[in-house]
């Protein structure tokens, strides 16, 4: 189901990281660097698909957007319109 993370974008080559790194993660579930290269935590293994889809699919749209203002959120909001739901539940997954 991952894998249909690439279906949501109309161009799915422009959301396409450059390479993906795993690391233990203080902080975060993922981040985009200015590269492109996508950046999991590797704790994410004990979240469910649903979450770990939500995060990959976050970190694809700061391809696009950088930042969290408005349009990024608008692009997570069209390509995963149950975003909040996900990102909720892996809150309470990994609490």
């Amino acid at each position: 189901r991952i894998a249909q993370c690439q279906d949501r974008f109309a161009d799915p080559d422009a959301f396409a990281p450059k390479s993906l790194i795993v690391r233990q993660l203080a902080q975060r579930w993922g981040s985009m660097t200015p590269r492109g290269n996508l950046v999991l935590n590797r704790a994410l293994i004990q979240a469910s698909v649903d979450a770990i889809d939500y995060v990959i699919t976050h970190e694809l749209c700061h391809l696009r957007f950088p930042h969290h203002g408005p349009a990024f959120f608008r692009l997570l909001s069209r390509v995963m319109p149950d975003w909040e739901k996900r990102k909720l539940k892996l809150e309470r997954q990994m609490a």
